[in-house]
């Protein structure tokens, strides 16, 4: 179980923790028995005899922890087993400390994606609230386009009746000038 002080670790770290060691860092046992993990070391705890377990824990030394610790890198489980003094309780507590990390691994990685998930979603709801602000601004520019467009048809329309007044009126001026040489 997983006491109140102890830290919490990246998913990195549990990868790390559950996964296999080189060859030169699995633990050997006397009897030339080999565990890469944490999992193996489980597994065989409970195949070795009372004397090979006991080699490698007495008063003076730990191995197990040593290993733990040092190899795995779970120091504060290592701190946990110090205590444990039989290969059944220390099989047990590895095999929960295994399971625990795992389910706390799928969770990590669970969270995980659903952020990644949550990401693209807000990306593609900004993406399509983007379409729709472009097409209201398109929207806007055409409106006040039109509207453009009738002011100048208006402004020109006005040129252009003035331009005929004009021309009226220098007809005008002509024929009544015509008139005044006539006479």
């Amino acid at each position: 179980m997983r006491r109140k002080k102890e830290k919490v670790l990246k998913v990195e770290d549990i990868k790390k923790i559950l996964s296999n060691v080189s060859d030169f860092e699995s633990f050997w046992f006397c009897n030339n028995t080999v565990a890469s993990s944490l999992e193996e070391l489980s597994k065989l705890l409970l195949e070795i005899d009372d004397t090979t377990f006991r080699y490698h824990l007495h008063k003076n030394k730990n191995d197990y922890e040593d290993w733990i610790k040092n190899i795995i890198g779970d120091e504060e489980f290592s701190k946990e087993i110090s205590r444990v003094k039989t290969r059944v309780t220390l099989s047990k507590k590895i095999e929960e400390r295994v399971d625990f990390l795992k389910k706390q691994l799928k969770i990590m990685e669970s969270k995980v994606k659903r952020k990644k998930q949550d990401r693209i979603k807000t990306k593609e709801s900004k993406k399509v609230v983007d379409k729709k602000e472009k097409s209201k601004i398109i929207t806007k520019n055409e409106k006040k386009s039109k509207t453009l467009k009738s002011k100048i048809n208006k402004n020109s329309e006005s040129r252009n009746i003035k331009n005929k007044l004009n021309e009226n009126k220098s007809e005008n001026k002509s024929r009544l000038q015509l008139k005044k040489i006539v006479r």
